[in-house]
């Protein structure tokens, strides 16, 4: 990659942030969307992965003609900040924002960078993202970076309302674009949930078996983050399916395998957001069947305006999990449509992005500015 003290510049010039979870191939994904972002809004590249290895920055597409700022060299992306001609685009990172007080410094840091971008008449976009952990302190100085910023979304309605501006769109990972055949001749029923969380019961079990009997579908276990491999084992022991790990595959590797699978399965049922919406896009349904879910998936695709994939499977018996499962079977146009139309308007976001901040664009009431 271009050494990033030498990067040549333009008019067009593009800072973004693509530090993350790694290795993580929903954050890949949707960092991987927000790099295509920042791509439309003009070139070259400049791209801050803090502490990332290579494998991530092949991950998320950044190429030899891109300049690569790692956590070592964050004073030199500030320099090319300060050098790079006037209103130059900066494009954060999409995802999770960690606002407990142990994340200030990072707060700060971005700031900073904002406060930058916009003294030398640059734009500051910020993809669809959520707040967690909101400390009273760091989201008044998260709030002051909105107020600089020239374009704020949010993937769900909670941040949105806590911080009173900006718009609610689908997660970015849903621009990515659909594949795999629509056809229902799929064979498969995927499993895939977070190895960290407690583990489904025996009714949960006897609900899975169950559907996967009716429908004609074999089990399969799959691993989208590492830390999941156990949980997937475990799962495909006890459903008597097949258990797809990492193995000695590279995380881009096992990606395309995943997609593979997911275009030939009916419905995966996860815990994880970026496994549900890749699925998705591969045409298969999602569906979050576990005990004592978290509000993420459900308040994520309902921003997408997909209801009704989520049920607690606590307290519920193995015919009333049955039941839900099949209610999402029942309601696959619907939902497939769901993931078309959440798919086309951040396609509409995107082209509205790459005219910040023309006339044309502050005339539309629907434009996506603060």
């Amino acid at each position: 990659m271009t050494n990033a003290m030498t990067g040549n510049q333009s008019e067009n010039r593009v800072f973004v942030t693509l530090t993350g979870d790694y290795p993580n191939i929903g954050d890949a994904l949707i960092r991987r969307r927000s790099l295509a972002w920042a791509r439309l809004c003009g070139q070259p590249v400049a791209a801050f992965i803090g502490r990332a290895p290579d494998m991530w920055c092949r991950q998320i597409g950044l190429t030899s003609r891109d300049d690569v700022y790692q956590q070592a060299n964050i004073r030199a992306w500030l320099v090319a900040m300060l050098r790079a001609p006037r209103g130059y685009t900066l494009v954060l990172e999409p995802g999770e924002v960690d606002l407990r007080l142990n994340q200030y410094k990072w707060e700060v840091m971005v700031l900073l960078f904002v406060i930058m971008t916009r003294f030398k008449g640059g734009r500051v976009i910020r993809p669809p993202r959520s707040l967690s952990h909101p400390s009273r302190a760091l989201t008044f100085l998260h709030k002051l970076g909105l107020q600089l910023s020239t374009v704020n979304l949010w993937r769900e309605s909670d941040s949105r309302r806590l911080v009173g501006m900006g718009r609610v769109v689908p997660d970015i990972a849903f621009s990515e674009s659909p594949y795999g055949d629509k056809s229902p001749s799929r064979h498969r029923l995927l499993i895939s949930l977070r190895g960290l969380r407690p583990r489904p019961s025996a009714a949960w079990e006897e609900a899975v078996r169950r559907l996967a009997h009716e429908q004609g579908l074999s089990i399969t276990c799959v691993a989208q983050v590492r830390q999941d491999e156990i949980r997937t084992a475990e799962l495909a022991t006890a459903l008597g399916g097949e258990c797809v790990d990492f193995g000695n595959r590279d995380d881009i590797e096992q990606e395309q395998l995943l997609r593979g699978m997911y275009a030939e399965a009916t419905m995966v049922i996860s815990d994880r957001l970026h496994v549900l919406i890749l699925a998705a896009l591969g045409g298969c349904l999602p569906c979050e069947v576990v005990p004592t879910p978290s509000s993420k998936v459900r308040t994520h695709f309902q921003a997408a305006g997909i209801l009704g994939i989520t049920q607690d499977a606590e307290n519920a018996s193995s015919t009333e999990m049955l039941k839900f499962l099949h209610s999402v079977l029942n309601r696959r146009e619907e939902i497939r449509a769901g993931v078309t139309a959440a798919h086309e308007q951040l396609k509409t976001i995107e082209s509205q992005i790459i005219a910040v901040p023309s006339q044309a664009a502050r005339k539309d009431p629907n434009f996506v500015q603060r």
